[in-house]
């Protein structure tokens, strides 16, 4: 588990300070996490608590989730594409961005079928609720989590259409590299999509405990929200694999 401070102590720092998850593999904040450990960047890590009001985090930041990005005195950055421009402008190291328009325009159009709003993660969390819906019965639809993303059968085959499409995406652009010679989603060299695929695959297989160190509880939901995706085809999660052994730290902290 990361160190974490609490916002006070937060709010009185300069240098980067990242509010996080605690105690939970959010994909957002592991990505974020990544690629600032790519370009050698120190952080410090802000506790959030997850599914809480977070009300010192809201007063500091104006954003109740994470990841919550503050650099000394700038702007809060909680989007995916700016707090990988941030890593950029920070950092050391080879680029995570393209220098060709063509691999560059690739790169961002598949992080943002991963982790936009809409995007592979966020239709995957219906699934979940699903498993849990049908562990637990009606009960469970006037809870908050249930209301706030707004669970219903028709929601879910939408979603389920939604990452079916995405994971197609993902699939032919693997086999594709293959084909080229390329162990990257783009280009010849690692970029973002590759940490991005890495780490928001994880709801569709969860990567075992020496990668991805969660509760076994937290391992039994994710799983049970991943049983559609059993057939996926192997060569995504070969490939994903394939960058947790090359590029990213782990096990991953939370």
């Amino acid at each position: 588990m990361m160190d974490y401070i609490d916002v006070a102590t937060a709010r009185g720092m300069d240098g980067l300070r990242v509010a996080f998850v605690r105690g939970v593999p959010s994909p957002w904040g592991m990505a974020a996490k990544a690629m600032f450990e790519h370009h050698k960047i120190a952080f410090v890590a802000v506790e959030q608590k997850g599914g809480q009001e977070n009300p010192e985090l809201v007063e500091w930041t104006r954003h109740r989730n994470g990841p919550v990005v503050v650099y000394n005195d700038e702007a809060p950055r909680v989007r995916w594409h700016e707090i990988m421009t941030l890593a950029e402008r920070l950092g050391s190291g080879p680029s995570l961005v393209p220098e060709n328009i063509d691999e560059r325009m690739r790169m961002v159009g598949i992080v943002s079928e991963l982790a936009d709003e809409g995007g592979l993660v966020w239709q995957g969390r219906m699934g979940m609720l699903h498993a849990a819906y049908k562990a637990q019965g009606d009960a469970v639809l006037n809870t908050p989590m249930f209301k706030e993303y707004g669970y219903s059968a028709d929601a879910l085959k939408i979603s389920q259409r939604r990452m079916k499409d995405i994971v197609g995406m993902v699939t032919a652009q693997v086999r594709k590299q293959q084909d080229a010679g390329s162990k990257y989603l783009v280009g010849s060299t690692l970029s973002a999509a590759d940490i991005y695929w890495a780490i928001f695959s994880q709801p569709l297989r969860v990567s075992p405990p020496e990668i991805n160190p969660m509760t076994d509880p937290m391992r039994s939901m994710w799983e049970a929200g991943a049983q559609q995706w059993a057939d996926a085809d192997q060569a995504i999660f070969d490939q994903r694999d394939y960058i947790f052994d090359k590029h990213i730290k782990t096990p991953m902290e939370f």
